[in-house]
């Protein structure tokens, strides 16, 4: 996911991204990368990324969440992260960085199987 990253941040005029990747056993520092490349994508309205059973904690949702805040334009985005180690810290570094979306309109997450106290 590095070099996918990497390559993102070239991608000027995307503006729908899907990623498949359930249970490729990702690590964090690997998914940071990601969101950096994504930040660089001015056009970006759509994410749609599946990256449950993976092993994902606090570090990887705090350098998503402020990637995904650089991404003015952003309406949609649909994360399934069900199935990692994520925990009540994670979530709410997160919700710090993803909260600078100011034009999401449609927010689907599934956290379930994590490591979330309520």
């Amino acid at each position: 996911l590095i070099r996918l990253g990497e390559g993102l941040s070239a991608c000027k005029e995307l503006a729908h991204f899907d990623l498949k990747a359930e249970d490729n056993g990702i690590r964090s520092d690997e998914l940071s990368k990601f969101g950096e490349g994504l930040s660089k994508c001015p056009k970006i309205n759509r994410l749609e990324v599946d990256l449950k059973s993976n092993t994902l904690g606090r570090p990887l949702f705090r350098s998503l969440g402020e990637g995904l805040g650089k991404c003015s334009t952003l309406t949609v985005l649909d994360l399934d992260l069900a199935d990692n180690e994520i925990s009540d810290d994670g979530l709410q570094d997160f919700g710090a960085g993803i909260g600078n979306c100011t034009l999401l309109a449609r927010l689907r997450i599934d956290f379930r199987r994590n490591k979330i106290a309520g």
